[in-house]
């Protein structure tokens, strides 16, 4: 149990300060004293006067702590008088207390304080205080000192039964912080002092400091002390700092365990609260939505976000009220979801709130958060068209912010600030000589890349692509950018720099951005990236020379489809030779043949054009064969009627005709098919005033063959309902009825 002790007490050697509990509250400033107008303000008057005023008037305790720092080293006179008075002076708690917090800072660093001793005296002092925190500041700043100079002024306070009780329990609580055996000795004494409260003091001081539970009997204390007394200080506080990791590690195992519980109920309730939900109607869904969004507990404040965020319009003014103003929530969490939620909800007019709570986020990725969302609803409200209307003002503070995170040396925040003023400038309205000034921007920050890795160099260059694609800006971008992005298509090192390089230059110019890439064999760029956009472009502007380069890619994984969308545009521009050797070279490989059936119907356009028939019937019977090999019957109709309409009859002898009969002879052919395909081929219409007497012959030579036959209609007596007689088989000659005309691909 006795080395189980003072845990309290190690804690606070160990951390240098303890918890400051109690908040302090911000008094008026001292006003610093104006220099004479009369005088010359020297350079070190100057740096003092402004490093007196962060002390005195410092809005945050961070500027007046760092101002208490830049005046320790000081030896000058001023610099001292200033902090001896800040120390004294009782007018301003607030500066005080930042000092003896640069000091309690300044442990183990002992240059940074000249001449410590002079602050001792008014260190001590404050341990008359009345305000708790500020005294333990004091007592904790005291551990700058050797033992010796503190305990001193220390031991003769504890004993002077004339200070008020309040002083003296303040000194217990610094005599607590060391451990001596004069300190633990004086605090011993201090038990059977004639003042019961600070005798009570005394004896909680020395449970805290030996891990002993309140009420512990006097004489378990008085051998702990003597124990303590008998050892050597380091081997005591080494067998402490053991025990006190024990105990650390107990306890946090504890907080696991009670974190780990918190989560279990928490995840149930929310379970619950998503069953609540899903029964609800759709008009009790959002006012269940409010009352949860205005709720005192952060984790049903963010329940609420995550249903709000699958709403495609808020379903009411006070739903979309209680979201945006979670922009303020106190919570980080709940700001952060709610960034999230806005940056996909810009029509809930959230720009105002987010830009002003943007002024004051202290959290980086919250307010990155903010500001993404911010660029999304500018975007949207001064889109034309827009519902929303914002000042002029908003988007001018939108582009200001996000040139400040353009500026940052954070990657992370840097690409969003690029991409903001990307979207603000893309909407009309701004002035030519500022988009400029943007776009430049963007252009130096990406220039400031040069030799780095990572991802960002890559990124700004698509930006910078990107704006050179839009209307409002083409031009000037291009003017800017174009240098840039003729330079990115050859760095080797970088696949993300070339992969901009090569959009951005396809948005400037295609014929162009062809010839440079193809002057640089980007199509065998190492890249898929870089590789799809090159053969993309070619699809668009190539011509028959990338067809070879192209037939290469239709094998490999990822670019397939992309070389034969490729392939196809190019051969939509060529004659009927071109395509025809195509669809011979395409035949040596059995995985090309839906492709080869592509390029048959679009071969049979151009050959009917040319009046070529004999290639265009080769075209025609092969493509009918493979349209019947598959069953696809109303491609291979579309094939048949635009002969049989060409030639304006056929006779049996015709090679179409042929065809169809050798596969309706096909024993591996269903009768269901045959009888598919003859009720379709049954179906072509003929044009107003054409007669095909051949065709018909054919046609209901097939359809007695391979129709089923009607059934005869039976006699009814007089009165009794005849039974139904089917229709004649569809098809049972030249329909007036005209089929869906097949594409003319085909």
């Amino acid at each position: 149990m006795r080395r189980q002790g003072i845990i309290g007490w190690m804690l606070i050697c160990m951390l240098g300060v303890g918890v400051i509990a109690a908040r302090v509250q911000e008094a008026p400033g001292t006003t610093a004293p104006k220099p004479d107008a009369t005088t010359v303000e020297t350079d070190a008057q100057r740096q003092l006067r402004i490093i007196r005023t962060a002390l005195l008037q410092g809005q945050t305790e961070e500027s007046r702590m760092d101002a208490a720092v830049e005046l320790f080293p000081h030896t000058d006179s001023a610099s001292r008088e200033l902090l001896m008075q800040s120390l004294i002076a009782k007018d301003n708690p607030l500066t005080r207390q930042a000092i003896c917090r640069a000091l309690i800072k300044s442990r183990g660093l002992a240059e940074m304080v000249s001449k410590p001793d002079e602050f001792l005296k008014p260190i001590v002092g404050i341990l008359s205080s009345g305000d708790i925190s500020e005294a333990r500041l004091a007592g904790e700043a005291l551990l700058i000192y050797p033992f010796v100079k503190a305990f001193d002024p220390l031991s003769k306070m504890a004993a002077d039964a004339t200070l008020e009780p309040r002083t003296r329990l303040n000194v217990i609580y610094a005599l607590k912080l060391w451990p001596e055996k004069e300190a633990i000795a004086a605090l011993h004494a201090l038990r059977k002092d004639s003042d019961k409260t600070v005798a009570a003091a005394a004896d909680k001081a020395l449970q805290e400091i030996f891990g002993v539970p309140e009420g512990t009997r006097s004489a378990t204390l008085d051998g702990m002390v003597q124990d303590f007394q008998n050892r050597r200080s380091t081997e005591f506080i080494r067998d402490l700092m053991a025990v006190l990791r024990d105990r650390v590690a107990r306890q946090q195992e504890q907080l696991r365990m009670v974190g780990a519980d918190r989560d279990i109920w928490k995840t149930k309730y929310l379970a619950m609260q998503d069953k609540e939900y899903a029964a609800a109607d759709d008009a009790g869904k959002p006012s269940m939505l409010v009352t949860k969004l205005t709720s005192d507990l952060a984790a049903e404040r963010l329940w609420a976000l995550s249903k709000v965020s699958t709403y495609a319009a808020m379903a009411s003014s006070e739903l979309r009220t209680a979201v945006l103003s979670l922009v303020l929530d106190p919570d980080r969490d709940v700001r952060l979801a709610t960034a999230r939620v806005l940056a996909n909800k810009s029509a809930l007019d959230p720009a105002e709130k987010l830009l002003a709570q943007l002024q004051v986020e202290k959290d980086n990725e919250v307010a990155l958060a903010l500001f993404q969302a911010l660029g999304e609803a500018c975007s949207f409200a001064f889109t034309p068209g827009s519902p929303i209307k914002l000042p002029s003002s908003v988007r001018m503070d939108t582009l200001r912010l996000a040139a400040s995170f353009l500026a940052e040396k954070d990657s992370d925040r840097v690409y969003p600030g690029a991409e903001v003023i990307r979207k603000v400038l893309e909407i009309n309205g701004i002035e030519t000589p500022v988009a400029q000034s943007y776009l430049r921007m963007i252009l130096n920050r990406y220039q400031a890349t040069e030799g780095q890795t990572g991802p960002l160099r890559g990124q700004l260059l698509m930006v910078m692509a990107k704006l050179c694609g839009k209307t409002a800006l083409r031009d000037v971008a291009t003017t800017l950018y174009q240098p840039a992005l003729l330079a990115g298509l050859s760095d080797t090192a970088d696949a993300t720099v070339r992969e901009a390089a090569v959009t951005g230059m396809a948005n400037i110019g295609k014929p162009q951005a062809y010839a440079a890439f193809r002057d640089r064999k980007l199509g065998d760029d190492p890249s898929p990236a870089v590789r799809k956009i090159v053969i993309g472009l070619d699809g668009e502007v190539g011509d028959e020379e990338d067809l070879a380069w192209l037939s290469d890619r239709l094998t490999i994984n990822g670019e397939a489809e992309a070389a034969w969308s490729a392939m196809a545009s190019i051969l939509q521009r060529q004659g009927a030779v071109v395509i025809l050797g195509w669809i011979e070279k395409l035949k040596t490989n059995a995985g090309n043949m839906s492709r080869v059936t592509e390029l048959l119907g679009m071969v049979e356009g151009r050959l009917q054009g040319e009046k070529n028939a004999v290639s265009l019937l080769a075209v025609r019977m092969e493509l009918l064969g493979r349209y019947l090999s598959v069953g696809d019957i109303a491609r291979a109709v579309g094939v048949f009627s635009r002969r049989l309409i060409e030639q304006k009859d056929l006779k049996s002898d015709d090679a179409l005709i042929v065809l169809v009969q050798t596969y309706l002879n096909s024993g591996t052919v269903t009768k269901e098919t045959k009888a598919a395909l003859i009720n379709a081929l049954g179906a072509i219409a003929a044009p107003t005033g054409t007669v095909w007497p051949h065709w018909s012959e054919q046609l209901k030579a097939w359809q007695k063959e391979y129709l089923p036959p009607v059934p005869t209609p039976t006699a009814t007596k007089p009165g009794s309902e005849a039974p139904a007689i089917p229709s004649p088989a569809a098809g049972a000659g030249p329909s007036s009825v005209n089929p869906s005309s097949p594409s003319k691909s085909n």
